[in-house]
């Protein structure tokens, strides 16, 4: 018999009838992560129902997901043949992808590039609604509870090549250094980012390795590089730092982290998304004050 869940019907749906949305932001699952919630499942039950919009055209599928992709894939795992969901209608598809971003940026971290495609995606669909793309950023940025310079931080990453992508995609490289290298060409991003890499530098040694690069590339052209004042030389680095404190913080294994800060019980993942969105702000700030430095550059 079906239950309830703030007014809403949670059904029994049978695996077979359903499917995954082919416009799901998330592109990656971490192999080990769902055999965690599976085995999380499994102990527990499944606490959470997944939420569902009818379709049609398939004599088979009946269902496809709106939000709780894995879930489903861990029951899958678990050999499981009906999941708990909730069947909700959509008006379109935006707004079905939308509901998917807000829920699915809520849970395990999407990858910066997810993040990025993601936005960009959804800032098309606000569009095709006769919406100005400054608009549709303030909304998609209030859909995932974060500012329009958020927003347009991730986009940023879309500038990457191809190659460079898949090693932020693939945390190779962290998206502060993606973000440093869409200053350069294509085949200059790659050639650099590998060289980086083999280096196995810290983050702050990368940066400084890209900014020598890209001072290199304003001599190459004719230009003078600005010596920049010695407070904002001071600023850079003293961000620099506290970009790399906080990345290394919110890297940390759960466990470890909770014994060096966490001396009574507090929410974990609110004080991860904290430093999260700290490492990008200080990565705007940065960038703000190289820009400020080109400014300065062309006018001289």
């Amino acid at each position: 018999m079906p239950d309830h869940l703030h007014g809403e019907i949670i059904a029994l749906i049978r695996m077979e009838m359903i499917r995954p949305a082919p416009n799901q932001p998330r592109t990656r699952f971490d192999a080990e992560q769902l055999r965690l919630l599976a085995e999380s499942i499994k102990e527990i039950g499944q606490l959470e129902p997944i939420k569902l919009k009818a379709v049609d055209g398939d004599a088979k599928v009946k269902y496809e997901i709106i939000d709780g992709e894995r879930r489903y894939r861990a029951l899958t795992l678990l050999g499981q043949k009906e999941i708990r969901a909730i069947v909700r209608p959509i008006e379109s598809e935006t707004q079905q992808f939308s509901q998917a971003v807000a829920a699915n940026f809520c849970r395990e971290p999407h990858t910066s590039m997810e993040t990025a495609r993601a936005l960009k995606r959804l800032i098309e669909g606000y569009q095709q609604r006769d919406v100005s793309y400054a608009e549709a950023v303030t909304r998609s940025a209030a859909v995932c509870g974060k500012s329009s310079n958020w927003v347009y931080h991730h986009l940023g990453l879309l500038k990457l090549a191809d190659e460079v992508a898949e090693m932020v995609e693939d945390k190779k490289i962290s998206h502060q250094i993606g973000i440093a290298l869409t200053s350069f060409k294509p085949e200059i991003q790659v050639a650099i980012a590998k060289k980086l890499i083999a280096k196995e530098m810290s983050n702050k040694k990368m940066l400084e390795f890209i900014e020598s690069k890209r001072t290199a590339k304003t001599l190459a052209r004719g230009g003078e590089a600005v010596r920049p004042d010695k407070r904002v030389k001071r600023l850079v680095k003293k961000v620099a730092e506290l970009s790399e404190w906080a990345d290394h913080v919110a890297s940390m294994k759960s466990t470890y982290f909770r014994e060096t800060f966490l001396s009574d019980v507090v929410d974990l993942k609110a004080l991860v998304m904290d430093l999260s969105d700290l490492v990008e702000d200080l990565t705007a700030v940065k960038e703000n004050i190289r820009r400020l430095q080109k400014e300065k550059q062309l006018a001289a």
